[in-house]
């Protein structure tokens, strides 16, 4: 059916938290570059379990999607490019400034002036997964993590930084870093540490 959002868009956003499925080297790319391949997947009965397995926090992933976009831009333009330097989001290839009519997000209600390409977006989303822990066949956030407050807080922009801006720099395509195996794996590994260091007992 029509409607605002993609059916397609919300499967692939749940294949990219399959912690299951994927694991710190293999990262779930087809979550950007293949929304058919993931609704195959999702259809099928041998990945089934793998979703069920996400839908506890199938709502935490869908408002995490809104949250990254409406929160990065203002942490990066504070923190970026370089940490304690600020940065220019909307300069940024391919992100685009919404001057005339602001970007809805539907999930939070809210709305951002910045459109920012999807091939930014999953990386971050992805990295996520460092933080889940299997509890009685389905997948929780370990150790108490809020994921939506850890984005309100920055991280999302501090694993942009870190992982997904050297991609943009390389490629100047946002295509090309949402296919950049290296910027999924730096990203992953640059939450598993913020994971570790800071949340970790």
């Amino acid at each position: 059916e029509e409607g605002e959002f993609d059916v397609r868009e919300v499967i692939s956003i749940l294949t990219a938290l399959d912690a299951g499925s994927y694991t710190n080297n293999v990262h779930p790319i087809a979550a950007y570059s293949g929304k058919d391949a993931c609704l195959r997947r999702f259809a099928s009965d041998d990945h089934r379990g793998a979703y069920e397995k996400l839908y506890d926090i199938a709502g935490d992933a869908l408002e995490m999607w809104d949250w990254i976009q409406y929160y990065l831009p203002g942490h990066y333009n504070e923190r970026g490019p370089e940490p304690g330097t600020g940065g220019k989001f909307g300069l940024l290839t391919g992100v685009k400034v919404t001057s005339r009519r602001a970007k809805h997000l539907p999930f939070i209600g809210k709305e951002t002036d910045y459109d920012t390409p999807t091939g930014y977006i999953y990386p971050i989303l992805s990295a996520f997964r460092a933080m889940l822990v299997e509890d009685a066949g389905r997948w929780k956030w370990g150790n108490g993590v809020d994921p939506i407050r850890l984005i309100e807080e920055g991280i999302a922009a501090e694993i942009f930084i870190s992982s997904v801006r050297e991609s943009i720099n390389n490629h100047r395509n946002p295509n090309r870093t949402g296919k950049d195996a290296q910027a999924w794996t730096s990203a992953y590994q640059a939450a598993r540490i913020l994971y570790l260091e800071r949340i970790s007992p």
